[in-house]
């Protein structure tokens, strides 16, 4: 199967900078809903999540 034929790639970019696992976790579960969204939205291919400022 040929690459260029379908949808592209979907990518999640986190600009999170140094993180623990557990806080990584935590910014993926407070951004679940983006996500959720971006996976049905056929023609996104990017979602940036930046860790939240304090």
């Amino acid at each position: 199967m040929s690459l260029l034929r379908g949808a592209p790639p979907k990518v999640i970019w986190l600009v999170v900078g140094n993180t623990s696992t557990t806080e990584l976790l935590r910014i993926l579960l407070a951004h679940s809903t983006a996500i959720e969204t971006f996976i049905t939205e056929p023609d996104t291919s990017l979602l940036t999540i930046s860790k939240p400022r304090p």
